[in-house]
């Protein structure tokens, strides 16, 4: 599957942009119950179907945009509170680890 944007994969799990890791965690899990190949034992058609879907399910998933908004909170945490526990004694120290997330932040989407 090729690498979309992230709004693509939310549509794909039923979601609305801005899920959270829980919410696609959720939708991820009740999707792949309803799409399970193995549900359709007497149907080739439908299991074939379900096969390809499943696949476009865990490519969402595996994408887990969700993660990368935890990852660059939780990189934004640290930056701020370097930022505060530092202070400006130590400004080069901050612009880095703010260019970093900045970095991190351009890769992840």
């Amino acid at each position: 599957m090729p690498d979309l944007n992230i709004d693509f994969y939310y549509r794909i799990l039923d979601l609305l942009p801005g899920a959270s890791f829980d919410e696609v965690k959720a939708a991820y899990r009740d999707l792949v119950k309803v799409w399970h190949p193995d549900r359709f034992p007497h149907d080739p058609r439908l299991q074939r179907k379900a096969e390809e879907k499943l696949k476009e399910l865990n490519a969402a998933y595996h994408r887990e945009p969700t993660r990368t908004v935890a990852e660059v909170t939780i990189a934004s945490h640290r930056l701020a509170f370097y930022m505060g526990v530092i202070g400006k004694e130590s400004e080069h120290f901050t612009r880095e680890l703010q260019t970093q997330v900045e970095v991190f932040v351009k890769s992840a989407l």
